[in-house]
């Protein structure tokens, strides 16, 4: 009897990162029953790793987990995950170790669970099925999604390419006041339905959507928080 095959997340469906050089076989093999839910991605290397965040932050695409296999040099372990923790703030780090380094990692490790680098250290499933691995796995994967997860209601859209350095500055505004909002390309279903509301300048971004409001140009975040509230955003 043929194992179903789990369906693929869509493109824009939180990340999982896997950060692994020798054991990418394995870790695959593990996280592929999160892939109906997550996009599973791997790196082998620190650089590559924060170029892929830095990419899907600009794209609007949520990092929920970086699984670092401690078996990858740690020269630049440290200054990397500076920058990750700099770039996704919210995303759970989970450090694994393969059982034939275990004395050699686990005190370092447990170390560093303790100051809050990692969310926790397991172990590497040596089986086809390892609950003791996968527990914390879920648990870590639920409380990034009770506490982080983009809505499934948007009260604001934010229009505007990929990258727009405004368009990030009004994500980056709305996510630390906890209010529920979407990033959007214009050629996107969203993006084509606000370009049909908007009556300004074409070609200029970003615009802002809101229930019950025009599609505006919005240039800046005291600009949103005066729409939204009547006065402008505090100085950072």
């Amino acid at each position: 009897m043929s194992t179903p095959t789990i369906p693929l997340a869509p493109a824009d469906a939180p990340v999982i990162l896997l950060l692994t050089q020798d054991n990418i076989d394995v870790l695959r093999a593990q996280f592929a029953r999160y892939q109906h839910e997550y996009q599973k991605q791997v790196e082998s290397s620190f650089a590559d790793a924060l170029a892929r965040i830095d990419a899907q932050d600009a794209a609007g695409v949520p990092l929920a987990l970086m699984v670092l296999d401690t078996t990858v040099p740690m020269g630049e372990m440290k200054e990397a995950l500076h920058a990750q923790r700099a770039m996704v703030p919210t995303a759970r780090r989970l450090a694994v170790t393969p059982w034939s380094h275990f004395l050699d990692h686990v005190e370092k490790m447990r170390h560093k669970v303790q100051m809050g680098a990692f969310d926790a250290h397991l172990l590497m499933p040596r089986g086809v099925r390892d609950e003791e691995f996968h527990s914390p796995v879920v648990e870590l994967l639920n409380e990034w999604t009770a506490t982080v997860a983009p809505p499934q209601v948007e009260t604001l859209r934010i229009i505007a390419p990929e990258g727009h350095p405004v368009a990030r500055d009004l994500h980056d505004y709305l996510f630390r006041l906890g209010s529920p909002h979407g990033m959007h390309a214009p050629e996107s279903e969203a993006g084509q339905a606000a370009l049909a509301e908007h009556e300004g300048e074409e070609g200029v971004w970003p615009l802002v959507a809101a229930p019950g409001r025009p599609v505006q140009l919005c240039p800046d975040v005291r600009t949103l928080a005066r729409e939204l509230y009547g006065r402008p955003a505090p100085a950072p």
